[in-house]
């Protein structure tokens, strides 16, 4: 066992290790290594398929793919406009050159989102107030983090008060205010550690925003963990060792009654069709094996219900389905070819990006399969 580490930023935080540990396979025989049909590695960066929704007013959040303005919609009226890069703040006439990663505030009032501004040291991130039309700084780059960075993706937390945020500096997950005061970044802050973590995937918030789980993944030790990070204690500790080699962490996902988060992590070293989903129970389950197959199962997503999940599976060849499987670990299906889901806009649709030289997102029925492209019909004015 591991000594904790203590972080002294706003908060002190004791890092406890736990031995949690996911089971390998014991096949060795497959001989397939990641392939670079994943949109994690070779392929085109998702210009059209950056989305975020809030069922609260029904807010469709997104990055137009010709010039990656920030737009909004409502996705009953479908209406909606796309904001000029510029920042609304008095006195100043500063920019943003390309919007990054987006999210939809919980009560779908505010948009946040993050951009490349070289008039705020290469980054920043800016709230929309979707009534007004307009945006304002929240916080340049270089007091999150403490040089240039750019955001590979953006979260909120439930209640509206967290946002955490993956850059590329090497400081793994950075965790802060809405209002864009800085409380840590995870997992530690010893910067022997911190220099080589890298955090993929989503993080999962607790619906009562009372703590969040993530992945990560150090280069180093060549080892990737689950975390759990607790905003009543300020603590953060690990939940699960992925296993050495497992540099391809998809993220993680939480029941919504907080009871069980389920992973993706590789059964069989680095290979990437060993990539199995697990469930475990919170606090301190051990990670039980939902699905086994030949192909990368990975970013799972909990059905309304909390009663099965729905995850990316990709045979490293062919296009990524989407499937559905229970938490049992019966009933696995497709429930559409040729494209991932990433998030339910009720309990009977996804959206589910299709990936390829022009990536685009669709609006899928799980039942019948069928689906149709997120933008079709939208109306969009252009704000001046």
């Amino acid at each position: 066992m591991l000594t904790g580490v203590r972080v002294i930023l706003v908060v002190p935080i004791l890092c406890s290790l736990l031995s949690a540990q996911v089971p390998q396979r014991q096949d060795q025989s497959r001989k397939k290594s990641r392939e670079p049909s994943h949109p994690s590695e070779s392929q085109p960066s998702p210009k059209t398929a950056i989305f975020a929704f809030s069922r609260v007013g029904q807010i469709l959040a997104f990055l137009r793919g010709d010039d990656l303005r920030v737009c909004v919609a409502n996705w009953g009226s479908k209406q909606g406009f796309c904001i000029p890069k510029s920042v609304n703040d008095p006195g100043t006439s500063k920019r943003f050159q390309s919007a990054q990663s987006i999210a939809v505030s919980p009560d779908g009032v505010s948009v946040y989102f993050s951009a490349t501004s070289t008039s705020y040291d290469n980054f920043a991130i800016f709230k929309l107030d979707i009534e007004r039309r307009s945006s304002h700084l929240i916080a340049a780059g270089k007091e999150l983090v403490g040089g240039n960075s750019f955001v590979s993706k953006l979260w909120l937390s439930p209640n509206g008060r967290y946002m955490a945020f993956a850059s590329n500096t090497g400081y793994g997950l950075v965790l802060a205010t809405t209002n864009g005061q800085m409380l840590v970044h995870l997992p530690t802050n010893d910067k022997q550690e911190i220099v080589q973590e890298n955090v993929f995937g989503d993080v999962a918030f607790a619906p009562n925003s009372r703590f969040m789980v993530f992945c990560s993944y150090h280069a180093v030790r060549q080892e990737a963990w689950l975390y759990l990070y607790d905003f009543d204690t300020h603590t953060v500790r690990r939940l699960a060792n992925l296993g050495k080699g497992s540099d391809l962490v998809s993220g993680a996902a939480l029941s919504p009654d907080s009871s069980t988060v389920v992973f993706s992590a590789p059964t069989s070293g680095d290979k990437y069709d060993s990539y199995e989903l697990f469930k475990m129970k919170l606090p301190d389950g051990a990670p039980v094996r939902l699905t086994d197959n030949s192909r990368a199962d990975l970013s799972p997503i909990f059905f309304p219900d909390g009663k099965s999940v729905l995850f990316c599976s990709d045979s490293g060849v062919t296009a990524q389905d989407t499937r559905m499987v229970s938490l049992s670990g019966d009933g696995e299906r497709i429930v559409v070819t040729g494209m991932c889901g990433s998030a339910f806009l009720d309990g009977g649709h996804i959206t589910a990006v299709q990936w390829g030289v022009a990536p685009d997102t669709f609006v899928v029925d799980i039942t019948t399969g069928e689906s149709r492209r997120i933008l079709e019909g939208l109306k969009l004015d252009e704000v001046k």
